[in-house]
C-alpha cells in the first residue's frame, strides 16, 4: 500500500507522456502544408493554410491564401500572436492592416504603435483601447499588492 501513490504517479507520467507524444505527431501531421495542397476545394485549402500559419507562427504560409480578404486576416492573426508588428505590413487592405495596428498595439501596451494607423478616429480608439489596457494590468497588480494584505 505504501508504493501506490508512486504507482499512481508513474502511471500518470507515463499517460502524460504518451498524450504529449500522441498530440505532438498529430499536429506534425496536420502541419504539413502538403495536406492543404491535397484539398480541392478552395474556400477550405485557403483555411487550412490559415490554421498551419497560426500554429506554425509562420505568415509566409499566408502566402499560399488565394482570397486576399481571408491572406490579411491570416497575417493580422499571425502578427498579433508573434506580436510582430512587421507582419502587417504585408497587409493590403488599408482597414485590415490598421486593425493589425491596432491589435498587436493592444497586445504588446505600445501607444506607439497607434501612430501606424491612418485614420485618426481610429487612432484615437487605439490610443484608447491600450490606454485601458494597462490600466486594467495595473489595477490587477494593485489589486494582488492590497490582496496580500
Amino acid at each position: 500500500m505504501k508504493n501506490k501513490p508512486l504507482l499512481i504517479l508513474i502511471t500518470v507520467i507515463v499517460l502524460a507522456v504518451l498524450a504529449l507524444t500522441a498530440v505532438y505527431f498529430i499536429q506534425r501531421q496536420l502541419s504539413e502544408k502538403s495536406v492543404c495542397d491535397e484539398i480541392q476545394d478552395q474556400t477550405e485549402r485557403d483555411k487550412c493554410y490559415q490554421n498551419i500559419a497560426e500554429v506554425e507562427q509562420d505568415p509566409s504560409i499566408c502566402d499560399k491564401i488565394q482570397n486576399q480578404a481571408k491572406k490579411d486576416l491570416c497575417y493580422r492573426v499571425v502578427a498579433i500572436v508573434k506580436q510582430d508588428l512587421s507582419i502587417c505590413d504585408k497587409i493590403e487592405s488599408q482597414w485590415e492592416k490598421d486593425s493589425c495596428y491596432g491589435d498587436v498595439a493592444i497586445v504588446k501596451r505600445d501607444l506607439s504603435i497607434c501612430d501606424k494607423i491612418q485614420e485618426q478616429w481610429r487612432k484615437d480608439e487605439c490610443y484608447r483601447d491600450v490606454a485601458e489596457t494597462k490600466e486594467d494590468l495595473l489595477r490587477g497588480i494593485v489589486s494582488l499588492y492590497l490582496d496580500d494584505y
